[in-house]
Parts: C-alpha cells; structure tokens; sequence
C-alpha cells in the first residue's frame, strides 16, 4: 500500500513513459518481485490512514495514533456499551478485542473501515481522523446499530448537520479527557466548553445520539 497515487499507478502500470526515472524503479521493483516469486498488489491508502509510513521521520504523532485514556474510554462503554469492534485503531491504541486496521494487519479483523459493511455489528466505536468525518457520517446515516463516535462539535462544517440528524443529542465528555498517543509518545487533549460527545440509540425506535468533542492538541478528532 502507498500514499502516493503515482507510485500505485506505476506499479500498476509497469512503468511511466513520462519519467525514466520511475520507469527505472518500476522495473527494478517488478523484476526483484519476479525473481523471488513475489505477488505485488498495489493499492493507494489514503495519506491521513497512512499510520507507520513515515513514523520515525515524524516528531510528533497524526490523528490515528490518538487514544482515549482507558478511564474515559470505560466511562463511554458505561454510558453506551459494550462495543463490538474499534473501526479507526491500530495495534497499539485499539480499545477493543477487535478493531479494523487502515492497513492489513493479521491481528485485525478487516482493513480500512469504509471496505467493510458497518451493520455487521450492532454496536460499535469510532475515532477516526477529522479529515474523514464526512465519510464517517454519511456511513452513520446508514448504520442501523447503535455506539459512540469521538468527534469535533464544529458546527460550520458540511457534515455537521448530517450528523445531528443522526445524533442530535450530544452528551459531553468528561473535562478535561487525557489523549495518549501511539506508539510510546506523550500527549494530553484538554476539552474546551463546546466538547461534546454522544450516547447510544436505537436506529428502529428512534434517532441515533452521538457525542461530539473537540480537543485542544493540534488535532481535532471525534468519535461516534
């Protein structure tokens, strides 16, 4: 998996004609993995899921690598659990058991959550990065289940109102909610007055509640 659309699309074509030098890379990868009896697959993942990539060139961690402090996240599986499966986790922050990897992971029980049929489970948690909240939602619009989402209350934004349809009850967290980042990097989210996050609901007898937070670390993350 890459990040980068043209590295996919080389890989994918055998080459560039419009770059020798990618042209030359191409081939020298093709031809390594024909040597050693190599199946490539080449697929693009989205530049914010891209977890690991480029870790040790990063001073700091990206939306993925955020966590809820195990209390806080106990304090939700009180409010609305037990939840089925982590949908936006890695290895190193999963809440749960089971969790859905942005890439393949043979401790995950699928990849990259907007692959997968979300009403496979009746309860679920998210935390997903913000820049994809508004797949997110559209999602939440047809889950039929019920769980809890950790997202930004930003009101401004396309998905917002979408959102409340869904949930348009939020429940605030508890202030302040400390973040730890993954894998061994500190961090601490503060909330500020407009956090909020939302309860469960039952999708046949009513509309589905969700929280909405924002967090005050350089990242504006939610959870469903």
């Amino acid at each position: 998996m890459s990040d980068n659309t043209i590295t996919v699309s080389c890989l994918l074509h055998q080459g560039s004609y419009r770059s020798e030098t990618m042209m030359s890379l191409t081939r020298d990868i093709l031809e390594f993995c024909q040597l050693h009896f190599i199946t490539l697959v080449p697929k693009h993942l989205s530049g914010n899921l891209n977890v690991f990539a480029d870790q040790e060139s990063r001073i700091g961690p990206i939306a993925t690598e955020w966590s809820l402090d195990p209390s806080t996240f106990q304090w939700l599986s009180d409010l609305a659990g037990p939840f089925q499966v982590d949908l936006f986790a890695t290895r190193d922050n999963a809440q749960l058991q089971e969790f859905v990897s942005p890439f393949p992971d043979p401790l995950a029980v699928g990849i990259n959550a907007f692959s997968l049929h979300w009403n496979d489970w009746t309860s679920i948690f998210l935390f997903p990065p913000v820049k994809v909240l508004h797949r997110v939602v559209s999602f939440l619009c047809q889950y039929r289940g019920q769980g809890i989402l950790v997202a930004p209350y930003f009101a401004p934004s396309g998905w917002f109102p979408s959102l409340l349809q869904r949930a348009p009850d939020p429940v605030p967290l508890p202030d302040p909610t400390p973040c730890r980042s993954s894998p061994g990097k500190a961090g601490c989210c503060t909330a500020t007055p407009r956090s909020t996050s939302f309860t469960r609901g039952d999708y046949e007898n009513g509309p589905h509640q969700v929280g909405i937070r924002h967090r005050d670390c350089g990242y504006a993350l939610t959870c469903p």
